[in-house]
């Protein structure tokens, strides 16, 4: 009995998921969990914050406790609103980034499946490209980063619905294609979106064109012109809940205004394009023991490996580009067109991934300039060469058509064209053949000759983070040396499976088994074991530091002096290294303890908040003043100790707390003050040793009310006998003798309202990062409440196109009844 069509794809479907299980058994059969840098300082504590306020009924606006009080949802990476972090809202936290993992690994196999198999791909060739998308280097080195993996998977999904979309004119095709663009933009990592967003519509742009030639009819396209507004649309409508406060935080980051134009640190090398060969050819993860490239100095950022036989699979698709008269049927349908819809997606992913490469060069390439000058928003992304991501996935397709190909014309050994095939599969086999001659030669050259190949080698090390090597420079020969011979392995074997299946002296469903099992051995040989596994108890555990500091019941902040603990975390597999990281409060490891401290972790920083520290740091002028400065920000204590990578490496690094005993309360009174709408004026009266940072302050006030305000300059004494503070909310019962400013040493930031007695009042920027208000004396009830207009605006317009959607759905399911019916009837 033939079995049926869907339940062939299942088999491939779930052999994906056994294939994502396997791989991730650590997780599954032996009770670790991912330990990863930002997976570790940043996202798990994101995701633990949000859930906690989403429980106890309030939305996580606001982070009180970092950076002096930054935006929370504004913050794309937190990803408040993408649907699939409702795991970690209801379940508990470890299991949910078990499984997320787990569940997104999968889910992107599942939609290249999805997408290959729309393109009449054969089902063995689809599962090839599955496995490619998921097992790559980009997507296992970039685990760490929960948003790209998030936001990575959608891509093929969103280019099945729009292909349909543009294909059957279909615009419930182009709603599901806005929803899903609506999910990869909430999954938060706008910069894989803005690349896979130009990608799509580059296709757009490709697929109404041919509908045009192929036509001759212009009107032909007038409704598959439509679909891609109509899903950009709906996405931008149903995203505006994120957005809108994204969009703000974005106007005034500081990662916006300092972008590096020189693209040193972030430009693709073009010998970087060696590692597509051998991945760990510039060194393994870790500031301590690696390269990181000729300009990359970390392992992911140029990590876009894609196995041996991959690249095979892509020549063999890029040789039939130029076999004009061969046309293959399916494997398992003969659909006409097939053979030229390959052609048509074959030659864009190619054209595609070319450009994509051009583009990750940064400043190595004038196009790019040309696109950072002229593409909107292209210029709000730091480092291009994360550009290759989208090549990794048009790389998958282009391989999937090849391994297509190439299984085809195994089967039909009888087939008609078998003459034209047989002549690409023999071209190929020669190149690989040649080519690994040449490869092999350059090997024993480097076996047997290191001295002639170390100053080329040393020609091209990393200077620019790296002034001298961190490890040996003949280590350094030996771990190239065998990643070489581990590619050779893998061609070999490759080259070997190509000859069998070109000469057809292997069995057809041997090779269905052969093809498969060498790139994932591969990819598992190169990646399986890239990142670090251990206890769950490592994300729980409570250093002494922070038991220490909890122990303290008053409302401060705390001060570090190690803020590269993070970075130096990366690549490093000890769990003592972990905690050590979190007893200095790295990035920010310590939200969920509810620890107010004056650094925060996350990419997008207050622009005047990283301004006044930086002045800090390098020009004020005494030990005194720093101190002061310190204490008016309400820091109690300050971590000290040594420089971060020494931190994380040595065990038996001390930690220090030190106190300050007369830190500034974070709600004051002062009684004079100054008004200077001059940056540097105001910066350089701020950091003078004239001024007294706790009985007066600077106002920026181009609206000259403070001139007016009816106060005496002196001395004010008052009493708070009430302070609630809360994350979007801070309430404040008080009782002055005089007039004066409360001051409160929270970030000043659009949105934020103060309300004396129920009654709306200014706020007033205050000495350039804080906040304060105007109070007459008395008793009074003051509240300040972050409600940013831009999520008001944004939630309404979220919530009211969901409506829209359900309205015109529901209309759609009735008018469907309603045809049926006559048709019945």
């Amino acid at each position: 009995m033939r079995m049926g069509e869907r339940a062939k794809d299942v088999i491939y479907i779930t052999t994906l998921f056994i294939l994502t299980i396997i791989f991730f058994d650590q997780m599954i059969f032996h009770d670790k969990i991912l330990l990863l840098r930002d997976l570790y300082c940043d996202f798990i504590p994101w995701r633990i914050f949000a859930r906690e306020s989403i429980r106890n009924g309030i939305m996580p606006l606001w982070n009180p406790y970092s950076s002096l009080g930054q935006p929370f949802i504004a913050f794309p990476q937190t990803a408040v609103f993408y649907p699939l972090n409702l795991m970690f809202y209801t379940l508990p936290i470890i299991t949910a980034l078990r499984w997320f993992i787990v569940l997104h690994i999968f889910l992107a196999g599942v939609f290249m499946y999805i997408l290959m198999r729309h393109w009449n791909v054969a089902r063995i060739a689809a599962f090839v490209s599955a496995i490619i998308f998921m097992f790559n280097g980009v997507t296992i080195s970039r685990l760490e980063f929960l948003s790209f993996v998030s936001t990575i998977i959608w891509v093929p999904l969103i280019f099945y619905l729009l292909d349909n979309a543009i294909k059957k004119t279909s615009l419930w095709y182009g709603i599901f294609t806005g929803i899903a663009m609506s999910i990869q933009l909430l999954a938060g990592h706008p910069q894989t979106f803005y690349y896979a967003y130009l990608s799509l519509v580059l296709y757009w742009i490709v697929r109404i064109t041919i509908q045009v030639f192929t036509t001759k009819n212009i009107k032909s396209i007038t409704k598959p012109a439509f679909v891609l507004p109509l899903a950009t649309t709906i996405a931008i409508s149903l995203s505006m809940i994120q957005l809108l406060p994204t969009l703000e935080l974005t106007r005034l980051s500081f990662r916006v205004e300092n972008f590096n134009p020189q693209l040193q640190d972030a430009s693709l090398h073009p010998l970087h394009l060696f590692t597509f060969l051998i991945p760990y050819l510039f060194g393994i993860p870790g500031h301590a023991n690696a390269f990181g490239g000729i300009t990359l100095f970390e392992f992911w950022v140029g990590s876009f490996y894609v196995g041996i036989f991959t690249l095979i699979l892509v020549l063999l698709s890029t040789a039939f580009l130029f076999c004009k008269k061969y046309e293959l049927s399916n494997t398992d349908t003969s659909l006409k067109g097939t053979a030229t819809n390959f052609r048509i997606v074959t030659a864009f992913f190619s054209a595609l991934t070319v450009l994509l490469i051009i583009l990750a060069s940064g400043m190595y390439t004038p196009i790019y300039n040309f696109s950072y000058t002229y593409f909107p928003f292209f210029n709000k992304f730091r480092w291009p060469s994360r550009i290759m991501e989208l090549a990794v996935f048009a790389l998958s397709i282009i391989s999937g058509i090849g391994a297509h190909y190439f299984f085809v014309s195994v089967k039909n050994t009888k087939n008609l064209q078998s003459k034209k095939t047989d002549s690409c599969l023999y071209l190929v086999l020669k190149i690989i053949i040649i080519t690994d001659a040449l490869l092999i030669a350059f090997f024993l050259l480097g076996y047997f000759m290191p001295a002639k190949m170390f100053p080329l080698i040393k020609g091209y090390i990393n200077t620019v983070h790296f002034v001298e090597i961190p490890t040996s420079l003949e280590s350094r020969y030996s771990l190239m040396m065998r990643g070489f011979l581990y590619m050779l392995i893998f061609l070999n074997a490759g080259i070997i499976l190509f000859f069998l299946g070109t000469t057809r002296k292997i069995d057809y469903k041997v090779l269905k088994f052969l093809i498969p099992l060498i790139i994932v051995i591969d990819l598992f040989f190169m990646f399986k074991d890239l990142n670090y596994y251990s206890s769950a108890d490592v994300y729980i555990t409570k250093p002494d530091a922070i038991t220490y500091l909890e122990s303290d019941k008053d409302l401060f902040r705390i001060g570090s002096t190690y803020n590269k603990t993070q970075q130096f975390l990366y690549g490093i597999k000890t769990d003592s290294a972990f905690l050590r990281a979190k007893s200095v409060l790295a990035g920010e490891t310590s939200l969920p303890d509810r620890i107010f401290k004056l650094l925060g972790g996350g990419e997008l920083q207050i622009n005047n908040y990283v301004e006044f520290l930086n002045y800090l740091n390098n020009q004020a002028r005494s030990l005194d003043i720093q101190n002061n400065i310190l204490k008016l920000l309400n820091i109690k204590f300050v971590i000290t100790g040594g420089k971060d990578e020494i931190l994380l490496n040595n065990d038996s690094t001390k930690i220090t707390v030190s106190k300050y005993v007369d830190y500034c309360p974070r709600v004051f009174v002062v009684g004079k003050t100054i008004v200077l709408n001059n940056k540097a004026e105001l910066l350089g009266k701020l950091f003078s040793e004239d001024f007294d940072l706790f009985k007066e302050i600077i106002i920026e006030d181009q609206r000259e009310n403070v001139a007016n305000l009816p106060f005496e300059k002196k001395e004010i004494n008052y009493k708070i006998k009430k302070l609630d503070y809360l994350s979007n909310k801070v309430k404040i019962a008080i009782e002055l003798e005089n007039n004066g400013f409360l001051v409160l040493s929270d970030t000043y930031y659009p949105g934020w309202k103060a309300y004396i007695d129920d009654k709306e009042t200014t706020i007033y920027k205050t000495d350039y990062i804080l906040r304060s208000i105007f109070l007459e004396k008395g008793k009074h009830n003051v509240e300040f409440v972050y409600a940013p207009i831009t999520f008001k605006i944004g939630y309404i317009t979220t919530l009211s196109t969901i409506g829209i959607l359900i309205i015109v759905g529901i209309l759609k399911y009735c008018n469907y009844i309603v045809k049926r019916r006559l048709q019945q009837g």
